[in-house]
Parts: C-alpha cells; structure tokens; sequence
C-alpha cells in the first residue's frame, strides 16, 4: 500500500475494525459504502495499481481467486448471523462515510432480499476515466443477486439501443 487513494489509505483502518470480510496476499474485500445491492462488495489489489496489466502471474490468480472467495464469505455471513448485514447498513446509514452512503444504506435496509441468501453474482470493473473508473487503483464490485435478472451485458444492449 503505497498510494494516496482511499484503498490505500483505509486498509490498516478497516482490517483493524473487522471491515475487511476476505484477504489472501493479493487482494482484500470490503462491503460497499455506497451499495447498489444487498451484500455489495469491492475487491481491491493490496498494491497500488492502476489496471491489470500492471499485474501478472500469481498476484493475478490470487486477486482472481479473491472473486468466488468474496462471494463464499457473503453467502458465509448470510448463513451465519444474516442480521449482521442489516446492522452494516444501519450502521452505515447513521454514520455515513461518503457522500450518498446514508441515502443508499437506507435503500438497501428496505430492499426485499435484505436477508435472502444470494445464489449468484454479476462483476462490475471499469478500468479508465472513459469506463467510469474514478479511483486509479485496481478493483472490482462484486453484485450478489438472488433472483435470475438481467446480466450486465444485456443492461448494456439496452443501454446503448436507447442512444440515438
């Protein structure tokens, strides 16, 4: 961690308040501050890189690898103690960190699958400031999903069929 964006500079911070759910040497996992869905996480390089040509070999398979782990230490809270999520997003929306973080935990506290166990995921990644990146440090957002729905790539058809 040798960088000044807020991945580096929070690590020590969250894995020293039990917000890091996942870490291997490569990677390390925390809930989303500002959720889309129930369960929401990004997982983040522990280096400082900007995209994954920056990252080759077994640092690359371990921050794969950080994927389906996430997703298996989601679905472990889920089983274990489902009212610990509930009370992050309590938490989260009477002490928001980030601009918007009060607002979505709020909406994530009223969504219906709030304590339904997610069977899937969809991968969320923008690499670049024309992708949407507005962090220049490598991760990615997991989605857990419960219900089948549309996947990116369809979001993405739609989203370009309605350009004119």
């Amino acid at each position: 961690m040798k960088g000044e964006d807020i991945f580096c500079k929070l690590y020590e911070p969250w894995k020293n308040t039990g917000k890091v759910i996942f870490e291997n040497d490569t990677a390390y996992s925390i809930l989303s501050v500002t959720p889309a869905v129930p369960g929401h996480a990004i997982i983040i390089t522990k280096d400082h890189i900007a995209d994954m040509g920056e990252m080759g070999g077994n640092a690359l398979e371990e921050w794969v690898s950080a994927f389906a782990c996430t997703f298996e230490a989601i679905q472990r809270t889920y089983d274990t103690d489902v009212g610990a999520m509930a009370a992050f997003y309590e938490s989260l929306k009477a002490n928001p960190p980030a601009k918007d973080a009060g607002f979505l935990a709020g909406q994530v506290l009223k969504h219906p699958h709030l304590k339904v166990r997610p069977s899937g995921y969809n991968l969320g990644m923008n690499i670049g400031e024309a992708a949407g990146q507005t962090i220049p440090h490598l991760h990615i957002h997991l989605f857990p999903r419960r219900e089948r729905g549309e996947g990116i790539v369809t979001a993405m058809r739609e989203f370009l069929a309605k350009q004119k």
